[in-house]
């Protein structure tokens, strides 16, 4: 299912997205601010805080527009199911002259072997 996650960054995609800038951009940063002393670590690990939260706000504004982008744009062209099919027709007759009464109905249809070739014509939703 595509699931572009929350604000917060902390599932779906946004929490992936979220999960590859952190290990990327703050892993460098948290060594030098666990790395420096005094006041010097506070204000580099508040900065560092303040940057995580503006990456989790990036990271959901990224996923929320690559899912919206595939659920409008993606198209599926050449998806090949079969298998075997089954229709019943069950029910009862109207009356009609000469002889007023009902007839019951029970047939059933069965074929094997019905491939089904997916296109993009019809209409659908990407999850």
């Amino acid at each position: 299912m595509l699931n572009p996650g929350t604000k917060a960054a902390d599932q779906g995609m946004a929490g992936a997205i979220f999960g590859h800038v952190d290990a990327v951009l703050g892993k460098p940063l948290q060594d030098k601010a666990d790395a420096a002393t005094g006041d010097a670590k506070v204000a580099a690990q508040k900065m560092l805080d303040e940057a995580r939260v503006k990456w989790r706000e990036l990271s959901f504004a990224i996923a929320a527009g690559v899912v919206e982008y595939l659920r409008t744009n993606l198209e599926i062209h050449g998806v090949r199911t079969g298998g075997a099919v089954a229709a019943t027709v069950a029910g009862q007759t109207e009356s009609s002259a000469p002889s007023a009464h009902r007839h019951g109905i029970g047939v059933t249809a069965s074929q094997a072997g019905v491939v089904f070739v997916q296109t993009n014509d019809g209409v659908g939703l990407i999850r």
